[in-house]
């Protein structure tokens, strides 16, 4: 089960490979500053475990990630995440109240 963040990440870095880019060189086209290397890779790494989009949108504009796509990437992760209600019966049986 992938959160938004790693799914996202992994997003990003592959538009970026198919760029034939560095993160050096995507850091300077999102944020016109190369210190901001560390964001793409932690990003790419999946360790922004909850993205802000005003991190993420400069980024996904340079790479020309779409709206639609992160909305898509967002309903993956939102549906990998989503119990039925069989299972939250379940949980409840076992932990008690959630």
């Amino acid at each position: 089960m992938q959160s938004f963040g790693e799914l996202l990440g992994e997003e990003i870095c592959e538009e970026r490979e198919t760029r034939g880019w560095t993160q050096v060189q995507l850091a300077l086209k999102a944020f016109g500053d190369e210190d901001a290397v560390r964001r793409i890779h932690n990003y790419e790494k999946g360790k922004v475990a909850n993205p802000q989009a005003r991190t993420y949108q400069p980024i996904c504009e340079a790479l020309g990630i779409t709206r639609d796509r992160i909305k898509a990437l967002k309903a993956q992760a939102s549906n990998a995440a989503t119990l039925n209600d069989d299972e939250v019966g379940s949980l409840r049986a076992s932990k008690g109240s959630l």
